[in-house]
């Protein structure tokens, strides 16, 4: 890849919508990654009411995402430790 840019900023909730909006009307950025996303995280339903591309760190807690994320699956990671343990004796 090249000729790509990474942006990286903390974004607070104040106005959130708006930011956003800004950053893809005026073509300073292409799309968005989100960090630290909460179950019925305003940022996420913004986004696509605008259409904007994005993707997530977190989401395999909700029933049907809409979008692209990648997670941590706990349960299985505690899965896999548990029975090497126990294959350890």
């Amino acid at each position: 890849m090249s000729n790509y840019h990474l942006l990286t900023f903390i974004q607070s909730q104040d106005n959130v919508g708006a930011v956003y909006e800004n950053l893809l009307t005026t073509s300073r950025v292409d799309g968005f990654v989100l960090s630290d996303v909460q179950y019925n995280d305003s940022r996420i339903a913004r986004l696509q009411a605008i259409n904007a591309p994005f993707a997530a760190f977190g989401g395999m807690y909700l029933d049907n995402p809409s979008f692209a994320y990648v997670d941590v699956d706990g349960k299985y990671g505690m899965s896999l430790v548990t029975r090497h343990l126990l294959e350890q004796g």
